[in-house]
């Protein structure tokens, strides 16, 4: 399969203003895309990003920090075991869905983080007290994991020292439990990578861009391990999942998996620094949610799926034109460029 490979470099509006004129002249092919608050500017090789807000955020492509983290674990890629007698193992199938982007269908579906939302309180102003732990999948990683390199059981009963998996995307350590398949587990072959990365998150300093690229090592391998491996990326979110659920008590008004949100202090939770503790994230005066992704804690707005700088109002996805023009820039694609708002500076 020929795919595209482009490389992404994050460019101010200026430079974004700049290639674009670059390419007219060379008379070069390429297309620009919208994507919330951001602009792409696609060639053959490249996807050049810039932001309505004229900050250079730093964004590591996944395949970057994929390959990094293969590396440094040697976890089992599932791909690798395709034969000629079994070309499809677990149902591993790549499929295209645009000339630059295919996703991996298996047979197992992918587990889901872990949500929760009391619809009592929803859309009700509250107080609360806020608890995030300190890397939530960096967590579940460091637990033991299924060996994929063993030969699995079908439709059996987990035993000591195994992990069973459901084809709705399920699994369970229980044992006496029936499954769909049935891996051992084995050690983590991922604390090194976990803590090394953990580490360096902790001690760089709060904004620096040594603490955003440690956190990303951190967060998207989670991801990753979709494509190579489901069955470990189903027992990295069961993990999670699991250790979120057991804080959840009669006070909790809204939880996903890595945070909880509750109408009084939480003294059994375990703060602290260390990964898998807890930090309070929050104590405010203000709290309000509509559902899951989409609530106010202060000032500050969010709505899944939409960038948090256009969000108005918590209750509706309609992006405003007070929204944009609150934005350092706007993009002319007619003109296929740039211009700063009059109204910021």
């Amino acid at each position: 399969m020929n795919r595209i490979k482009r490389k992404k470099q994050i460019l101010t509006p200026e430079e974004f203003n700049a290639k674009v004129e670059q390419l007219k002249r060379a008379k070069l092919t390429y297309n620009i895309q919208s994507v919330g608050i951001n602009i792409h500017l696609k060639t053959n090789k490249h996807d050049y990003v810039a932001s309505l807000t004229g900050e250079v955020a730093y964004e590591p492509h996944p395949a970057t920090i994929s390959r990094k983290f293969h590396e440094i674990t040697k976890y089992h890629y599932i791909e690798n075991d395709i034969t000629e007698e079994n070309l499809h193992p677990y149902g591993y199938k790549v499929k295209e869905i645009t000339a630059d982007k295919t996703r991996v269908d298996w047979d197992y579906r992918t587990a889901a983080g872990y949500a929760y939302t009391d619809n009592y309180y929803a859309k009700k102003p509250l107080k609360v007290w806020s608890y995030d732990v300190n890397s939530s999948f960096g967590y579940a990683m460091l637990q033991p994991m299924p060996d994929t390199t063993a030969t699995p059981r079908y439709n059996d009963i987990v035993g000591d020292n195994e992990m069973g998996f459901f084809v709705g995307g399920y699994c369970t350590t229980e044992k006496g439990r029936p499954a769909d398949i049935i891996f051992p587990l084995m050690d983590s072959p991922f604390k090194e990578y976990i803590h090394t990365y953990y580490e360096i998150k902790k001690n760089a300093a709060k904004g620096s861009r040594e603490r955003l690229e440690a956190k990303y090592a951190l967060n998207i391998p989670t991801g990753c391990l979709q494509r190579h491996n489901i069955f470990l990326r189903n027992a990295v979110i069961h993990y999670a999942n699991k250790y979120i659920r057991s804080f959840i008590d009669e006070n909790t008004v809204y939880c996903n998996v890595d945070s909880i949100y509750s109408l009084t202090p939480r003294p059994d939770i375990p703060v602290g620094n260390e990964i898998g503790q807890f930090k309070l994230e929050h104590e405010c005066e203000y709290f309000k949610y509509v559902s899951r992704g989409v609530y106010q804690i202060g000032d500050e707005k969010h709505y899944q799926g939409i960038s948090q700088q256009l969000v108005t109002d918590i209750t509706s996805s309609e992006i405003t034109e007070e929204a944009l023009n609150s934005l350092k820039y706007k993009f002319d694609f007619d003109k296929e460029t740039f211009i700063a708002n009059e109204k910021k500076d």
